[in-house]
């Protein structure tokens, strides 16, 4: 998973580098549009600064309607009315973890499609926005708990990068996340040499980071990485 190969000052400015760059990215990127989607039937909605465009039947049927005005209905729910095909189209989007039916790939927000006669229900936003944010701590690695007074830590950016501290030696690595699952690619690590104990709770933690092939979230606040051996690494944010 992690490759140690090199002087600890050369890994070290690679992943200031890494930390650096999502800030720059993000200021000049345009904002892609937001999509939902939903099973059974196969159903997606697209929603840019113009349009709302939403697509059933395995992509046979595609109706749209100019942006609506959204209304708030609480402090997680935004409701959209339109009219698209000279029907009414109503979605409303509320801000909850919401698992995809079909893959099991947490989302940020539950949608509801209602058109033609009929409720669709779904999920909405990137999963990528989930992992994003504060640091996550490690709490568990696989069935051994890790103390408060050990650092394991995951910061995710938005240009598919992982890093933190592993325990003693900060490390960084690419992130794969797909409509199938998330995965890590090998990474750099620092050098330094600490204690028996935290060097085996570090070799843990990126020994079991190679084998992840999905993640799931209970809530905003707790994300399980799962690995292909029924595994897991369990991370935590602070409130």
């Amino acid at each position: 998973m992690i490759d140690r190969r090199g002087t600890s000052l050369a890994a070290a400015a690679l992943l200031m580098i890494a930390a650096l760059g999502d800030g720059a990215l993000a200021q000049g990127a345009s904002p892609a549009p937001w999509r939902a989607i939903g099973n059974e039937p196969s159903w997606t909605l697209t929603r840019t600064a113009e349009q709302l465009t939403f697509v059933t039947e395995m992509g046979a049927r595609s109706v749209s309607a100019p942006m609506p005005k959204p209304a708030r209905l609480g402090p997680k729910t935004t409701r959209y009315s339109a009219v698209a095909d000279g029907r009414p189209l109503r979605v409303t989007v509320t801000r909850g973890i919401c698992a995809d039916t079909m893959s099991g790939m947490p989302h940020p927000e539950r949608v509801s499609v209602r058109f033609g006669g009929r409720t669709y229900k779904g999920c909405g936003g990137e999963p990528a926005s989930l992992l994003r944010g504060d640091a996550w701590r490690v709490a568990r690695i696989g069935d051994k708990p890790v103390g408060s007074a050990v650092q394991v830590t995951m910061l995710f950016d938005s240009e598919g990068r992982v890093s933190g501290k592993g325990g003693c030696n900060q490390y960084s690595a690419g992130v794969s996340l797909t409509g199938e699952g998330l995965s890590f690619q090998k990474g750099l690590s620092t050098m330094m040499a600490c204690e028996p104990p935290l060097m085996e709770i570090e070799r843990a933690f990126l020994d079991r980071l190679g084998t992840i092939n999905r993640f799931s979230m209970e809530t905003e606040r707790r994300l399980v990485l799962h690995a292909a051996d029924g595994s897991t690494i369990v991370a935590e944010r602070r409130r």
